[in-house]
C-alpha cells in the first residue's frame, strides 16, 4: 500500500507474465482504506465505551457502600467503638478495592505493546497478590509443578489474574478462594475455587 502525492491510497498488484517477466499495477483503495480507518475508529470508541461503563459499573457499588458506612455514622451517631470500628472497617475494605481498580487502569495506561515471554506462575500471583492488598489474605494457591511457567505479557497475565480473584472474591460465600495451577501437555490451566452463591 502506497500513499500517492495526491493524497489517494494505491494498493501494488505485481502479476506474473512468464518468461521472467511481471506486470505491476496501482489500484486505487483510497475509498476501501477510508471505510476501513472509520470502521477501526468506530470499534476503537465502542470498546472505550465498554470500558468506561465497566469503570464506572466497577467504582459505584464499593464507593456506595463506603458512602452509606460514613453516613451511617455520622447521622446514627454510633459511639460503640466495636460498631464503629466495624463500619469503618468495611468502608476502608472497599475504599482498597477502589484503590485496586484505578492502579489497575493507571497500569493499563502504562503498559507498552505486550511483549511475549515465558512467564512464572509463581511470580504472577506473588504481584497479583499485592495488587489485591489486605484482600490477599483470603487467597491460598498451589502449582503443579511449583517451576509452572506459561508464555504471554507479563504485566496482562499479572492484571488478568488480579482481576479474576477479586471478581471470584467479591462472588464467593465465604471470605476464602483457591487458586491452583497445573501444567497440562502445552498449556497451563488456572483455576479459582470458592463457594459461589446461589442466585
Amino acid at each position: 500500500r502506497v500513499s500517492l502525492e495526491d493524497g489517494r491510497i494505491a494498493a501494488l498488484g505485481p502479476q506474473a507474465l512468464g518468461g521472467g517477466w511481471f506486470r505491476l499495477t496501482l489500484h486505487d483503495v483510497t475509498a476501501r482504506y477510508v471505510l476501513q480507518e472509520a470502521r477501526d475508529q468506530q470499534r476503537r470508541m465502542v470498546a472505550l465505551s465498554d470500558l468506561a461503563g465497566a469503570v464506572a459499573r466497577e467504582l459505584n457499588d464499593p464507593m456506595s457502600i463506603v458512602q452509606g458506612r460514613l453516613e451511617l455514622l455520622l447521622e446514627v451517631g454510633v459511639t460503640d467503638p466495636d460498631k464503629v470500628h466495624k463500619h469503618l472497617q468495611v468502608a476502608l475494605d472497599h475504599a482498597r478495592r477502589i484503590s485496586g481498580t484505578l492502579q489497575n487502569l493507571r497500569m493499563v495506561g502504562r503498559t507498552p505493546i505486550p511483549a511475549l515471554e515465558p512467564v512464572s506462575i509463581a511470580d504472577a500471583l506473588e504481584v497479583a497478590m499485592q495488587l489485591l492488598g489486605p484482600r490477599s489474605r483470603y487467597v491460598t494457591t498451589s502449582l503443579e509443578p511449583p517451576d509452572l511457567a506459561a508464555g504471554g505479557d507479563r504485566a496482562m497475565f499479572t492484571r488478568v489474574i488480579a482481576n479474576l480473584i477479586r471478581r471470584s472474591l467479591d462472588a464467593s460465600v465465604g471470605r476464602e478462594v483457591h487458586v491452583e495451577a497445573k501444567g497440562a501437555r502445552d498449556h497451563v490451566i488456572v483455576r479459582i475455587i470458592g463457594e459461589v452463591r446461589r442466585r
